[in-house]
Formats: C-alpha cells, sequence, structure tokens
C-alpha cells in the first residue's frame, strides 16, 4: 500500500475511501492500481536503464494482476497462463522458464536465476538460449499493460468479470476497505 498523509491509497490518487465498489468506476480504478503503482514505475526505470528494477516491477504487475484475473490458487499454472498471453513468451515452454527463472526466482530468492537476465538490449520481449533467457523489461511491461487494457474492456463489457473482480477485492483488501 502507498499512504499520502492520512490518506491510504487504492491506487495513485485514489483513496480507499473512494474505491467505487458499486458503479461502473472500478475498471479504471483498478488500471490505475496496476499502472500507476507498477508499470509507469517500471517503464521510467527502463528509460534510465535500471533494468533489473523495472524487470522486479513489471514481474509484480503481471503476478498482480493475473491473481485478479483468474482468481486461482495454484500459482505455476496462473503464471504460466497469463505470461503465455504476451508475445515472446507465448511458448508453452519460454513462459514456463520465464515463471521459474524470474517470477520464482525474485518472489523467493530476490533474484533472476539460471544465468537468465533483464536487459533492455534485448530485441523483443524475450530472447532464448538453450534454457537461458534475456528479457527487455521495457516490452514485459508493455505487454502486461496490454493485458491489463485488455482485462478492463473486458470488466466494462461484462457484468460477471466485474463482479467476480469486486469480490476479489473486497476479499483481498477487506481491512483497508473497511477503513
Amino acid at each position: 500500500m502507498s499512504r499520502l498523509g492520512d490518506c491510504l491509497l487504492f491506487a495513485p490518487g485514489i483513496p480507499f475511501s473512494s474505491v467505487d465498489m458499486k458503479g461502473g468506476g472500478l475498471p479504471n480504478q483498478f488500471y490505475r492500481r496496476i499502472d500507476g503503482f507498477y508499470l509507469q514505475p517500471a517503464v521510467e526505470l527502463a528509460q534510465r536503464r535500471h533494468d533489473f528494477a523495472s524487470g522486479l516491477l513489471a514481474v509484480c504487475a503481471a503476478d498482480a494482476l493475473a491473481g485478479f484475473i483468474t482468481g486461482a490458487s495454484g500459482t505455476k499454472e496462473r503464471m504460466v497462463a497469463f505470461f503465455r498471453h504476451i508475445p515472446g513468451l507465448d511458448e508453452p515452454e519460454t513462459a514456463k522458464l520465464f515463471c521459474e527463472h524470474f517470477r520464482n526466482g525474485l518472489v523467493h530468492d530476490a533474484r533472476v536465476k539460471h544465468g537468465s537476465e533483464f536487459s533492455v538490449d534485448v530485441r523483443g520481449v524475450a530472447q532464448r538460449q538453450d534454457t537461458r533467457l534475456a528479457v527487455n523489461p521495457l516490452l514485459l511491461a508493455g505487454g502486461v499493460r496490454r493485458v491489463l487494457q485488455e482485462y478492463r474492456e473486458r470488466l466494462h463489457n461484462d457484468p460477471n468479470e466485474l463482479k467476480s473482480l469486486r469480490a476479489r477485492i473486497r476479499r483481498r483488501f477487506k481491512v483497508e476497505l473497511e477503513g
């Protein structure tokens, strides 16, 4: 969470007390949360050649987004399925390697594993060399943002998707929403 004075923020500029749990504003507020807390900073860091920090934020954004989109508790399946929606990570083996080397490495060991790396010099989201991956964090952030945009559109067009998001937000942010 982020706090600004006495106000705990759901997203940049959006206090928890202003989260629209009944109307149609939640899809844009949720978009702003993921984009504002994770993806915009990831892009800014990549542009300043802080490749690792940028990649870390992009992976965290993907992890957060995948949990809200699927609601699944099985991390490996959820994350591999999510990364397959990003061009360059869409091959099953590449998505699996990305999950093992990057997502799991960052979450469990605070590092990228098995010789894989983040670099904005990589053409495309990912380049695979045997069992190693080189991932462009700027393009990864762009791929995650595209999935986020598609999810926001589904939320606007599908009342059941929006209902599911509301339930997940209520469950995950129960304390924060109660104030």
